[in-house]
């Protein structure tokens, strides 16, 4: 029962919303009701959501804000990254539906939410490449290499 209650703060009943033209709601969120959205375990730690629905001749509009707070590894040092990040949804229902079920809209939101490249400063330092030290905490003794990664390319070039 409780689980089946949960489930339905998702769902809303389009006659309610017809009726009142405006509608707003901030259901109760728990991270595990959408830990699906990220192929990682523990990723979504905080989630809130806004929603407005306006019934508009023969379409209902649903908008709906995602506020979350991810926790994410650092493209460099590999270091947790703990950081909030929001964004939106506009969606057009028919006039003709009973129910509007937004849980999908939340799910594709959260998911487009994770950035590609995620730092834990904009400072990081990241690891060595030879001895995977984490260079924000430690300095290692490692010699930078030397060669240049360009260097390949002086051999295509001709001499003149």
């Amino acid at each position: 029962m409780n689980e089946n209650k949960k489930e339905n703060s998702f769902v809303f009943n389009a006659n309610d919303i017809r009726q009142q033209v405006t509608l707003s709601a901030e259901p109760e969120v728990h991270p595990q009701d959408f830990a699906d959205a990220f192929p990682g375990r523990d990723v979504l730690r905080k989630i809130s959501v806004k929603l407005e629905f306006t019934s508009a001749g023969e379409e209902i509009l649903a908008h709906g804000a995602v506020s979350a707070v991810l926790s994410l590894e650092c493209s460099r040092c590999g270091e947790p990254a703990v950081r909030e990040y929001n964004d939106s949804f506009d969606e057009c229902f028919p006039n003709s539906v009973e129910y509007i079920d937004v849980r999908e809209n939340i799910r594709e939101t959260l998911s487009l939410m994770e950035p590609m490249k995620v730092l834990c400063s904009v400072n990081c330092k990241g690891r060595c490449p030879q001895c995977g030290a984490d260079l924000n905490k430690v300095k290692c003794s490692c010699e930078p290499l030397k060669a240049s990664p360009f260097a390949v390319l002086k051999q295509l070039r001709p001499e003149k």
